[in-house]
């Protein structure tokens, strides 16, 4: 989209300096027009998806929303060695082309009239860049997740054509190629010295000054001595490419840098694989487990472009996705696109996450598992959920076959449940749970944290702090004794007053819930996966609910008993009610794939048939010459 952006900001350009009659222009667009259609037809396969997975993200917000650039930061990425510097890519052509960009606006051989369409050209562009208002018209109307400067290299066109178009007047003026330089040494003064943005790499102002200085001088002894042009112009070139090759070799070492690291993230990665290898040979297999190869994303959510086979995880979750797991209590970051790491055995059972990978130690991987409901199981119909309980229980209730979260029965406690407990101060909280459960809270601290420790205590416990904005903490689970006693201090730090609000702690009867995962895993359904297609299979006609452990994205479909059947979503993963069946069928199709791929096929035919009529036109044109 920024290529075409660019192509079309300077075509209008070249038609002001050209003065292209508008009906010519019209033409001239036109066919651009209809060149880009067919090439945006023929990639459609490939970009309609990813475009539509963008879009259905939830929305960034955090420091990527339309704001003002500084102007700074781009000049301050014109200069050699910058690349990767702030993790931001450079714009930097080489010093010597610069200096022919800027020196251009100086030539006395260039028309008036091109130079100032260019310079007006370049400073809009620049600052349309830097305007929060108009930057958004670079991407396509559509905010960039990543740098401010995934539009360089639109900037670095615009400069090599301005360099190309100087040296395409020879001879290089001595006057112009000194103020181009000068400019460039004042553009890099005024940043380093008044605003302190200039190059990070301490060889760039050197490697800068000497190439201005070296621009100079060949510009003067190619005035004194026009006999010495080409050797003087094949000493500049080789400083170019000498410079450009210094510049690749620095910013390959910062590569490497950030590689380092990323070495020993592959070592893991390879252990890691090693062992799903193994667990995979015990029989056990995808997809009846979730394997959490990171530590986050274990909700094996469809894949941003469809792909519930071997690509359970993707670090952006669709904002369908989202909803549902901030309903489920899956902790988040950057407002849902990014899933964090729980500590949530009743979660697991409800994605059927029966193992697990774990890093104890550097070095280390470890596979934990946990008895979990099968990927594909028939429960009762959803009951009205509890009303006493926080909604995250009551969503996690709406999964289960029969309610297993219960208020907790105080003995003790404020006089009102939303009682505000001073900063630097705790509160003893005592009541019972069933027994051989445990105690989970939804706790959201603001401004301090908060602490749930055992009566007496004066360390341990676990602590929640603040989320960060766009952040969405997991509720807790405290260990009870046997007996599912409840004795706690809840313990806020000197920061903030908190409220207690007693209505997000529940009870979670952990003996009634493994008794219905394994009553689900002796039901389970025979089941085969291929690819984005899963078949399950019942020995005898089953009713109730089939539930699926994945988002009911957009894309999917169900048929019962070899008849479409409608997916009714139950707590936002993929469920549809049936009766009587006996074989449960469901597949995922990437949305817009088959239309984009019809408009392909249209595309290529539309390309072909104008090659021919141009081969066509051009042999005949020829003929009558002749």
């Amino acid at each position: 989209m920024m290529a075409t952006v660019g192509a079309v900001y300077l075509t209008l350009m070249m038609a002001v300096v050209d003065r292209v009659p508008l009906r010519r222009l019209a033409e001239q667009f036109g066919r651009f027009a209809v060149r880009g259609l067919l090439g945006v037809g023929l990639t459609l396969p490939v970009v309609l998806p990813g475009v539509l997975a963008g879009s259905q993200a939830p929305p960034l917000d955090l420091t990527f929303g339309p704001r003002d650039v500084p102007l700074t930061r781009y000049l301050s990425r014109l200069f050699s060695l910058t690349e990767l510097l702030d993790f931001s890519p450079g714009l930097a052509v080489g010093t010597l082309l610069l200096v022919a960009a800027l020196a251009f606006f100086a030539h006395r051989r260039v028309p008036l009239r091109e130079r100032l369409t260019f310079g007006a050209g370049l400073v809009v562009m620049l600052a349309t860049m830097s305007w929060g208002a108009t930057r958004p018209v670079w991407f396509g109307f559509t905010e960039p997740h990543g740098s401010y400067f995934r539009n360089a290299f639109v900037v670095s066109g615009l400069l090599l054509v301005l360099a190309w178009r100087f040296l395409l007047r020879p001879p290089p003026g001595l006057l112009a190629t000194a103020l181009g330089g000068g400019a460039v040494l004042a553009v890099l003064g005024w940043l380093t010295l008044i605003h302190r943005r200039g190059p990070h790499h301490p060889w760039s102002t050197p490697l800068t000054v000497a190439m201005v200085l070296a621009a100079i001088a060949g510009a003067a002894v190619m005035a004194i001595r026009p006999a010495t042009r080409r050797v003087v112009g094949g000493i500049l070139v080789s400083l170019l490419v000498l410079e450009l090759g210094l510049n690749a070799v620095v910013v390959e070492q910062l590569r490497a840098s950030v590689r380092v690291p990323m070495g020993r993230w592959y070592a893991d990665a390879d252990r890691d694989l090693a062992l799903v290898r193994e667990h995979r040979a015990t029989g056990q297999g995808w997809p009846p487990y979730r394997l959490d190869a990171a530590g986050y994303s274990y909700g094996n959510q469809s894949g941003l472009l469809g792909e519930p086979g071997l690509r359970y995880y993707s670090s952006t979750f669709t904002e369908q996705s989202a909803r549902v797991f901030a309903d489920l209590g899956v902790p988040s970051l950057a407002n849902g696109r990014l899933m964090g790491s729980v500590e949530d055995a009743p979660l697991f059972a409800l994605f059927s996450v029966s193992a697990r990978l774990e890093h104890p130690a550097p070095g280390r991987s470890g596979l934990s598992t946990y008895r979990s409901f099968p990927l594909v199981r028939i429960a009762p119909p959803a009951r009205p959920a509890a009303a006493e309980v926080a909604p995250v229980f009551a969503h996690r209730d709406g999964l289960w076959d029969e309610p297993v979260h219960t208020a907790p029965v105080w003995a003790t406690r404020p006089a009102a449940d939303t009682s505000t407990v001073p900063a630097g101060s705790s509160i003893r909280l005592t009541g019972s749970c069933p027994a051989g459960g445990v105690l989970q809270a939804d706790l959201r601290p603001v401004g301090g944290a908060v602490t749930l420790r055992p009566a007496g205590a004066t360390s341990g416990g676990r602590r929640v702090d603040p989320p960060a904005p766009a952040e969405r903490p997991a509720p807790v689970t405290v260990p009870l004794p046997a007996s599912g006693a409840v004795d706690l201090d809840y313990v806020v730090d000197d920061r903030a007053p908190q409220t207690l609000a007693l209505g997000r702690f529940a009870c979670f009867d952990a003996a009634r819930a493994a008794g219905l995962v394994d009553r689900a895993q002796r039901d389970a359904p025979g089941l085969v996966v291929r690819g984005r297609h899963l078949e399950a299979t019942w020995s005898r006609p089953v009713s109730g609910d089939v539930i699926v452990s994945t988002t009911a994205v957009d894309g999917w479909s169900c048929d019962v008993d070899g008849t479409p059947a409608r997916i009714v979503p139950r707590e936002g993963l993929l469920s549809l009610p049936v009766r009587g069946a006996t074989r449960v069928s469901c597949r995922y199709s990437t949305p817009m794939l088959v239309p984009a791929t019809g408009a392909a096929i249209v595309s290529l035919v539309l390309v072909v048939a104008l090659g021919v009529v141009r081969h066509r036109t051009v042999r005949s044109s020829c003929r009558r010459r002749r």
